[in-house]
């Protein structure tokens, strides 16, 4: 059975991030099943500890949890964790794959807010 994707564009901390979610159609709905974030311009180190978050939410995803369950773990002062929290209070929109106009920006500092 094949994935029904969708790519999300995000700017958080000065990188481009674009997550991946791979979401699987049954006759109850659509679940997520596959999450992976990709960041321009590379940064080894970063981009080591994404991945390994990424395979850790994509092993749950397929456990069953949801975003929210998922999103109870980690903090916005990440990059996962800010990515994660976005889709689950726009899961709605992603899987109808309604585009934002502007793109979305999130900042992993706690004490700064975005205008």
């Amino acid at each position: 059975m094949r994935l029904m994707g969708r790519t999300q564009r995000f700017v958080i901390d000065d990188y481009r991030a674009f997550a991946l979610i791979g979401f699987e159609a049954n006759e109850t709905g659509v679940i997520a099943r596959h999450f992976r974030i990709f960041l321009k311009p590379y940064e080894q180190r970063l981009d080591k500890e994404i991945k390994s978050h990424c395979i850790s939410i994509t092993r749950n995803l397929e456990d069953g949890h949801s975003f929210d369950d998922i999103a109870e773990d980690l903090t916005k002062e990440s990059i996962v964790g800010a990515v994660v929290h976005y889709i689950k209070s726009n899961l709605v929109e992603i899987i109808a794959n309604v585009q934002t106009d502007k793109t979305v920006k999130l900042n992993t500092d706690p004490y700064r807010k975005i205008k």
